[in-house]
């Protein structure tokens, strides 16, 4: 009941593990079961960089590519990446959890469109990605230290019934994202975040309905405004 993170990149070369059985074996377990449709005209397969073959060909797999708005804010994380022809989309890390989660729950891809995770449908917008709704500022989500974890210090009872997400914090590593509360997040407390998005389906949304709003809430404030310089 373990994944192992793998991060992909559309420039370069795969990983030599790439081509060794056992991790061709995991790379076709982990993508999507089921795909819906064809790949959306224009998205390149992506290179793979692979956990050492004897880790990979034991576990199954799961992206972690992290999206960043123009300011620089990660807000968005894409739910499937297209890798070889042969191997099909894989899938996010934090999907990819919360299915083991369920016992391996239904999971079929709807390319540019959607998910569906055991019935229940995720929207995506045509890049395949999801907005997350972060929870708060740095430390939001539970974080136990490796060392303390070695100590002894950390009970068991802490993890049962729990999804945990190990990976780096430490700001030399230069795995951190701005976020709209702290502008240094560890990447896996993100990654946490869309599991948790999932789990409660608290997702935000960015569908023609919150476009709408969104316009007319613009113009209202705006309204507001001209209504109050016209009453000075």
């Amino acid at each position: 009941r373990a994944l192992l993170a793998v991060a992909t990149t559309d420039e370069g070369e795969a990983t030599a593990g790439a081509t060794l059985p056992e991790v061709r074996q995991s790379l076709a377990r982990s993508a999507f079961p089921v795909v819906a449709g064809g790949r959306p005209a224009g998205r390149p397969d992506l290179h793979p960089f692979l956990p050492h073959a004897g880790l990979a060909g034991a576990a199954e797999l799961g992206h972690v590519n992290i999206a960043r708005s123009t300011d620089r804010v990660a807000r968005q994380i894409p739910l499937a990446l297209p890798i070889a022809p042969e191997d099909g989309y894989l899938p996010a890390l934090s999907l990819a959890a919360v299915r083991l989660a369920e016992d391996g729950a239904s999971l079929t891809l709807l390319p540019g469109s959607a998910v569906h995770l055991a019935g229940r449908r995720i929207d995506t917008d045509p890049d395949g990605q999801v907005t997350l709704n972060h929870y708060g500022p740095l430390g939001t989500i539970r974080t136990v230290s490796l060392g303390d974890l070695l100590a002894g210090a950390v009970p068991p009872a802490a993890f049962a019934g729990r999804l945990v997400f190990i990976g780096a914090t430490a700001e030399s590593l230069r795995d951190l994202y701005a976020t709209p509360f702290a502008p240094d997040v560890p990447g896996v407390e993100i990654l946490a975040t869309l599991a948790g998005n999932l789990i409660d389906d608290s997702l935000m949304r960015r569908d023609t309905a919150a476009a709408a709003w969104s316009l007319l809430l613009a113009l209202l404030l705006a309204l507001l405004a001209w209504r109050a310089a016209w009453l000075r």
